[in-house]
């Protein structure tokens, strides 16, 4: 027969399972691809590029508190993963550096990582997005206004591989990112964006064609009170 305190642990086992899955369908519900669902921070600090978290250390301490002092990628990962609502003050998270695949890991660890703390979220091409924006077609089930909507709404969205050259200014494409990434930051809803080139002094947007929201997110070159930052290294499977 079982005693009391087994039972109880059993019923906390059972909690706890029970939550793990409902994480793990909340992370395929945002579309997470399965084998980059429950990136550990072992693995997550395998991407990071060290050199730029010792550069910007101040920054980072500004973000995590005057007790930060990571020195090591694995000293990074560890306040990442332990500090989230920290982050989730940010209304933008910006990954670049490295190669695509790292870069959309690193996106996928810290959008699990949020849903983990009990936010919901979607992940979207940036590519797919702007081809989207340019259907005119109101007669369509879904019309890029009710994309506009969904973005608005989720807790937490990683928009994928930002590229200027999938912005047609013709079809107003920049204005809709504008319309739902506004909204999102005064609702002070995360955004995570990966860049496909690295972010410099030379690469920042002079011209809104992708929309003013990320001109500017282009010209945020180091971690701040306004911006989260994470620079990757590149990737290969093992």
């Amino acid at each position: 027969m079982k005693s009391e305190v087994q039972e109880l642990d059993l019923r906390e086992t059972r909690k706890v399972r029970q939550k793990a899955l409902a994480f793990l369908r909340r992370g395929r519900l945002a579309l997470i691809p399965e084998e980059h669902l429950c990136i550990n921070k072992e693995n997550f600090s395998d991407l990071l590029d060290e050199q730029y978290i010792l550069d910007n250390a101040t920054e980072y301490k500004k973000i995590f508190g005057n007790n930060y002092k990571a020195k090591t990628t694995e000293d990074f990962a560890e306040y990442v993963y332990n500090n989230t609502d920290d982050i989730l003050k940010k209304d933008i998270i910006i990954i670049d550096g490295g190669n695509a695949l790292a870069r959309r890991r690193a996106g996928f660890a810290l959008l699990f990582r949020f849903i983990v703390s009990d936010k919901w979220g979607l992940y979207k091409e940036c590519v797919a997005l702007a081809h989207k924006f340019e259907m005119l077609d109101s007669s369509l089930d879904f019309t890029r206004n009710d994309w506009v909507d969904v973005l608005k709404t989720q807790d937490v969205i990683f928009i994928s591989e930002f590229e200027p050259s999938f912005f047609n200014e013709h079809f107003w494409v920049g204005t809709f990112f504008d319309e739902f990434l506004v909204t999102r930051s005064m609702d002070h809803k995360s955004t995570i964006i990966s860049f496909s080139y690295p972010l410099s002094k030379e690469t920042i947007l002079k011209n809104t064609k992708c929309g003013r929201c990320i001109a500017d997110f282009s010209a945020r070159i180091n971690p701040s009170r306004q911006a989260f930052r994470v620079r990757v290294k590149p990737y290969e499977p093992k």
